[in-house]
């Protein structure tokens, strides 16, 4: 680095100022980059000598374009600082209030990142009889969103990071350091080299980086969504965008190839109501059905051609009652959702969001808002809206993670109600809330979830209700494993994790007891622990806010868990009876294929990816339409591995990519689930790999080895089987293995390559599966279930998965209301630069609003002659505000009032004294129009014509 410095004449400061500008530019992509610093600003001779604070800020701004070497950007930030310091002692805040940049509250003018490099040491201050040392001070807040402090040491550089907690996590700041480092590294290696080939990042960083784009496009206004769907996301490490296709534009967005959706690389969101066709549509019914028919067989045969390489989540939503669709239209419209939800289901990578029953499911009394429907066309309540984010994210969730592969579950008061060992086997009683409980463990055993018993019993007793009480739904057959006995349940559920090869992070453990959830939740803080509510009847709604029992997908070996578990059990007392591993191995009769992947298999082949960590050469996590690209590639084949012995099929078992590269055959991707490890499949597959070099003309094979905390096992098989370490760098070691050194074939296994062995699995390849919460049965179906019970939460600080309790905590409509969705910190508040000083409420009417626009700003201080518009309020959220002045005051005032009277003293006056408002359903349409001197607003509702705004 010194070196360059010296032939470029520039100093440490741009060099490194360079490089992270352009570390910046290949995160983000943005091609403007402002980077501030201070000086010391001590530049005239009289103040050298000085005893003051005379320091200024910098901003360092620089254009960088994606075709330049880093010589070029050097060059640029050298020009640049030069200048800068040139004009130094202009003051920062001069240069502000000259400009007057448009501000945002909290957020620094110009730049967000600062970069500091101190040069000059520290040294001790003697004064005489005083003793002086300097003291770091923590101040606990971060003045900028990213700071990078470094100082000139006899060692070298050294320093580190402040970041704003709100927006950064440590991981991240973590990854930026290291990337930081490396960006250093590349420019020391070849300067002339463009900059967004430097090899700074490795796949999985770039995962990491890379944003989920969220495309929505909806037949009403769904804008209200995008908080919480970001927000949920947030929660469960899913950096994304949510972005919005213009209003009502769906069937351009499907057919325009340059569209948002047809563009988008990441989920697509369909929010469609077959009522909205019909909006302000006065015709005859048979008419509007005839309308429908054209419209719904249209967007049918759109979708089903239209070239789904990513999900399409499409929801289906309750009726909305309106004044021009007759019930005779309402119920022909009801069928048809029954029609599109059957025709989704069979479309590939298309997933129904079936909302009609979420009102149910969160507690919801009024789903729909006819005054924000007909200002705004945004038809759902606040309530509703927040349930519909909620619920998407969590199918984004669902299709994005699949962290949990076994859950084990208690037995009394757990699956049945009663103690067996005190009531007898029938005298424990299944009741609603239990045979719910036992029809969702079913379910999830379909879809591949391993099920498990633990339970502080005499197991006699419990095998006994299993055989003889006829409610029982779920049977012994369906376990994999069990510990029934009087030991502690965290060391029972170790023991079945070590039993069944996988880890305990995997495990979801549901118990009655909170003494037996507290106890798991602290010794096994790497299980899922749920602890079922108190009150039985809630049992069936808690279940419902279980995101981890979610999938979107179910593979044919998925479906096969537990049969091949079961068959592992028998294989492993084979092992223990025999007298050698090469004995027990020739036993099995083991055969292994190593095929090129077929299209029906990519979906498994990235599912093990993301699940196998031992024996796993580089740890790329990779999705279905990644492998798809990747295998597009000239020279690059991804190879299946299957296995069978004569207990059964493993089903798909191992993923091989590798690309040609002259003599050479690099191994991208290696990988094997632990269920076959040790029987020889890795060595049949090296024998596979020579097959494939004598093909291609290779000689040599070669990988690169990224060490993780759990694939040791990788590198022992890479130093067993003969490879040789030839560089590391970085922590990634590059190996290379002659083919000779590999044997023809391998004795113990029956190997079939580029063809295959009769499988014994002959369920369907593939089974998507369409996971919708269950509608709890009800007798009376308008009363709503109470979903107030208690989340137990114990060492939340240790808690692997602590995510997942986070929808049972706020299960309800209510609940979703006061999430902090709308905050601050989530980047929406804009405010003006203003002296305007904070005046408090100084009545219940204005105490009303400031509560109001609170809630829908998310902004905590508001005052009474605060600005709506300027707080960060729009169009959307003031329909939202006259919606919520419509529930408190019982007044509907109109929009316009809003525009134009714009602070809560205003608004406040025109609306008047406050009065307890009563929200029930039967006066809802005799709520009066407000008005003033000036002007009566006629404001149509419910049963008058359907308007709306557009921009």
């Amino acid at each position: 680095m010194n070196t360059i410095c010296k032939n470029r004449s520039v100093t440490q400061f741009i060099f490194i100022l360079a490089a992270f500008k352009t570390l910046l530019y290949r995160y983000s992509g943005q091609k403007d980059i402002c980077i501030g610093t201070v000086v010391a600003n001590r530049n005239r001779k009289e103040i050298e000598s000085a005893v003051g604070f005379f320091m200024n800020t910098l901003a360092l701004r620089t254009q960088i374009e994606g075709d330049s070497c880093f010589t070029e950007v050097l060059e640029r930030v050298k020009k640049t600082t030069y200048d800068a310091f040139t004009y130094q002692e202009l003051p920062f805040d001069k240069m502000v209030e000259e400009l007057k940049p448009p501000r945002e509250d909290g957020v620094n003018p110009f730049f967000q990142v600062m970069f500091i490099l101190q040069n000059t040491q520290k040294v001790d201050l003697e004064l005489p009889g005083v003793t002086m040392q300097p003291l770091d001070i923590e101040s606990g807040m971060a003045p900028f969103d990213l700071r990078l402090q470094l100082t000139e040491t006899q060692e070298g550089l050294r320093g580190g990071f402040d970041y704003n907690l709100s927006i950064f996590d440590s991981s991240t700041i973590r990854r930026l350091a290291k990337h930081l480092i490396k960006t250093i590294e590349c420019i020391v290696e070849n300067q002339e080299q463009n900059i967004t080939q430097l090899s700074i990042f490795t796949q999985e960083d770039i995962k990491n980086i890379h944003k989920l784009k969220i495309a929505v496009a909806s037949t009403f206004t769904a804008e209200p969504v995008e908080d919480y769907i970001s927000w949920w996301c947030k929660q469960f490490g899913i950096k994304n965008e949510v972005v919005f296709a213009p209003y009502n534009q769906v069937f351009q967005q499907l057919l325009d190839e340059t569209s948002l959706i047809s563009l988008n690389d990441g989920v697509n969101i369909l929010l469609i109501r077959f009522e909205d066709w019909l909006r302000n549509n006065m015709s005859e019914d048979a008419e509007q059905i005839k309308k429908l028919e054209e419209n719904y067989t249209y967007l049918l045969s759109t979708l089903k051609s239209k070239a789904k390489s990513i999900p399409y989540f499409v929801g289906i939503f309750p009726v909305g009652q309106y004044s021009n669709i007759s019930p005779k239209v309402s119920e022909y419209i009801q069928e048809m959702n029954k029609r599109w939800k059957l025709a989704l289901e069979d479309m590939e990578n298309v997933y129904v969001m079936d909302c009609e029953n979420l009102d149910k499911q969160f507690a919801i009394d009024t789903v729909f808002d006819t005054l924000k429907d007909t200002e705004a066309h945004m038809p759902f309540s606040d309530t509703y809206f927040g349930a519909l984010g909620t619920f998407t994210a969590r199918k984004i969730c669902a299709w994005k993670k699949q962290n949990f592969k076994v859950i084990v579950l208690d037995c009394d008061n757990t699956l049945w109600k009663g103690v067996c060992g005190e009531e007898g086997a029938q005298g424990v009683i299944i009741s609603e809330p239990f045979m719910r409980l036992q029809e969702i463990m079913l379910d999830c055993y379909r879809e591949g979830m391993l099920l498990a018993l633990c339970s502080k019993n005499n197991e006699a007793d419990v095998w006994e209700v299993f055989d003889s009480n006829n409610g029982m739904l779920l049977k012994k057959e369906h376990f994999v494993s069990w510990r029934i006995n009087w030991q502690s349940k965290a060391d029972n559920i170790r023991e079945i994790a070590q039993e069944l090869n996988l880890g305990v992070d995997s495990f979801i453990f549901i118990d009655d007891s909170p003494v037996e959830c507290s106890e798991v939740m602290t010794k096994l803080p790497e299980v899922l622990t749920l602890n079922l509510p108190e009150n039985a009847e809630q049992i069936p709604s808690y279940l419902q806010h279980v995101w981890a029992f979610d999938r979107i997908k179910v593979t044919a070996e998925d479906a096969q868990r537990t049969q091949m578990y079961i068959a592992e059990k028998e294989r492993k007392q084979i092992q223990d009876s025999a007298h050698s591993l090469d004995g027990f191995i020739q036993s099995l009769e083991l055969k292994m294929s190593m095929n090129l992947i077929e299209n029906s298999q990519y979906m498994r082949a990235a599912q093990l990816t993301h699940r196998t960590n031992q024996f796993n050469l580089s740890t790329i996590r990779r999705t279905e339409e990644e492998l798809r690209l990747l295998t597009s590639l000239p020279g690059c084949k991804c190879h299946v591995i299957e296995v069978s012995d004569r207990f059964g099929d493993y089903g798909l078992v191992g993923v091989v990519i590798t690309k040609e590269n002259g003599d050479k055959l690099l191994i991208d991707t290696f990988l094997l689930s632990c269920r076959v490890l040790g029987r020889r499949i890795e060595d049949a597959i090296l024998v596979g790999l020579k097959k494939l070099c004598n093909n291609t003309g290779a000689r040599i094979l070669e990988a690169e080895f990224r060490p993780t905390e759990k694939n040791m096992p990788f590198k022992k098989f890479l130093e067993k089987s003969g490879w040789k370490s030839i560089k590391e760098k970085n922590g990634i070691t590059i190996y290379q293995l002659d083919i000779n050194e590999i044997p023809e074939q391998e004795n113990l296994v029956e190997c079939y390559f580029d063809s295959k062995f009769e499988s014994m699995v002959k369920s369907k390849v593939v089974t998507e599966v369409k996971h919708e919460p269950v509608s709890i049965k009800q007798e009376n179906e308008n009363t709503l279930v109470s979903n107030d019970w208690k989340v137990l939460k114990v060492n939340m600080e240790m808690l692997f998965h602590k995510a997942y309790l986070l929808p049972l905590e706020n299960a309800s409509g209510k609940l979703l209301a006061a999430l902090p969705v709308h905050r601050p910190y989530m980047g929406k508040k804009t405010v003006e630069t203003t002296n305007q000083q904070y005046k408090a409420p100084g009545n219940k009417t204005e105490k009303i609003l400031v509560q109001i626009w609170q809630e829908i700003l998310g902004i905590e201080k508001i005052g009474v002659n605060d600005d709506f518009f300027k707080l960060g309020g729009h169009s959307l959220t003031a329909v939202s505000i006259i919606s919520r002045i419509r529930d408190k005051f019982r007044k509907y005032i109109p929009l316009q009032w809003i525009i134009e009277n714009r602070t809560i003293a205003q608004l406040g006056k025109l609306i008047g004294d406050f009065e307890e408002a009563d929200n029930s359903d039967d006066i809802q349409e005799n709520i009066p129009r407000a008005s003033d001197e000036k002007k009566n607003f006629l404001f149509p509702f419910h049963n008058s014509l359907c308007g709306f705004m557009t921009n």
